[in-house]
């Protein structure tokens, strides 16, 4: 998990990730990334939720992210109020002013130059911002989950304090562009780029739903990316989805966040050794072609068509040494993962994220992936078995929590 500040990012290894989504379906909630919406812990949403939810269940795993989904966006249950949802719209509409101001200055670098004259810097500015909204604003629509309807109230009720804040931005960051800088204009741009691309300025959160509704026999799982409150509604977008079927698909291992080692382990290699691959066929094809036209007396071959020609069988080189390393590779381990039992699968899990956590310790150093290892099982009549779980207490001088739970 990551909890950000602007400026620096702070890994916590040792957070909860995997959560009982329903008191007792058998279905299960894993977050990665950000920890919190709005500021408010996801551990604290999910196991509201999941009070409230009681022994609720639906026929569906859709079903679950659509009621979570409606609890998440209802300020009524009090965990995340109107306030909250209001404070992180206005931020999130700050925070896209100084995206929008970052675009147009990249675009035009003598923006950047204090000795720019005046003049150009206020043609310049006005011709950049009309440009950004026109090309990248205005064909968009609004982003998943939310509401166009939100945008201009929360734009009118905060322009105050917002006007202030991106002034003082400016005054610190531009002080050479306020005098050419139209404030609502800005602004007006700001909100537009917050309500249409706020994955390009929020933290998000990957929330994987996995298990089976009421009428599921095989076991699926979707996943998706959450950005957090702008307006009264949050912004997310679908992101991975699997299934077990009872033809093709008997098994399937998928990686959240950090996919590296599951990648090399089902893949037979890593994804820079693919790209590698790839790259290195392109270059030395064409060589050898060059030095066999010069070998053949072709005084100054045709560079531009050896390139043609090199990238035209590319996919077809590419396709069969995948092919073959799927053949040899990927089927055979598919079939036997199929074939494990629950403690296996169990093991395996466990094995492939401390493999992730080993190489990014010998390596990055990003600490993105490390500390204790929780591992759950979810099967469609145990439900949710943990075979690991850290906890910040010990359970033998907590009876009177035990006792809690044994009566709930």
């Amino acid at each position: 998990m990551t909890f950000t500040e602007p400026g620096k990012t702070t890994y916590a290894s040792g957070a909860n990730k995997i959560f009982q989504l329903a008191g007792d379906a058998p279905v299960a909630v894993m977050i990665n990334n950000s920890s919190s919406l709005g500021g408010v812990p996801w551990e604290l949403i999910i196991k509201v939720y999941r009070g409230k939810l009681g022994k609720g269940t639906f026929p569906t795993l859709q079903g679950y992210w659509d009621n979570f989904l409606t609890f998440l966006n209802d300020p009524a249950h009090g965990l995340l109020p109107a306030v909250l949802r209001e404070t992180n719209g206005k931020r999130t509409i700050a925070l896209a002013a100084v995206q929008v101001v970052k675009e147009v200055t990249s675009a035009d670098r003598s923006l950047a130059d204090r000795a720019t004259p005046a003049p150009a810097l206020a043609a310049g500015w006005a011709t950049g911002l009309a440009d950004l909204v026109a090309a990248h604003l205005t064909p968009i629509a609004v982003f998943n989950g939310l509401n166009p309807a939100d945008q201009a109230p929360l734009l009118t009720d905060h322009l105050a304090a917002l006007t202030t804040s991106v002034d003082e931005y400016l005054a610190q960051e531009w002080p050479h562009l306020v005098p050419h800088i139209q404030m609502p204009a800005l602004l007006a741009a700001a909100a537009d780029l917050a309500f249409k691309r706020p994955d390009l300025i929020l933290a998000s959160t990957g929330i994987v739903i996995a298990g089976f509704g009421d009428d599921d026999y095989l076991p699926s799982y979707f996943s998706k990316e959450v950005f957090g409150f702008v307006g009264d509604l949050i912004a997310w977008k679908d992101d991975k989805q699997g299934n077990v079927d009872y033809t093709t698909k008997r098994s399937l291992i998928e990686a959240f966040a950090k996919a590296d080692m599951v990648e090399t382990f089902s893949q037979g290699a890593s994804p820079e050794v693919w790209s590698a691959v790839e790259q290195a066929f392109e270059t030395h094809a064409a060589a050898v072609a060059e030095a066999a036209c010069r070998a053949a007396g072709v005084a100054a071959p045709d560079l531009t068509q050896i390139a043609a020609e090199v990238q035209a069988r590319a996919g077809a080189f590419r396709a069969e040494w995948t092919d073959a390393t799927f053949r040899a590779h990927y089927v055979p381990l598919w079939s036997s993962v199929a074939s494990l039992n629950v403690e296996e699968l169990a093991e395996l899990a466990e094995t492939l994220v401390l493999l992730e956590s080993l190489k990014e310790k010998v390596t990055s150093r990003t600490q993105s992936v490390g500390g204790p290892i929780d591992v759950a099982v979810i099967t469609k009549s145990e439900g949710l078995v943990w075979i690991k779980r850290k906890l910040y207490f010990d359970p033998a001088i907590n009876q009177r929590y035990l006792n809690r739970l044994q009566r709930n």
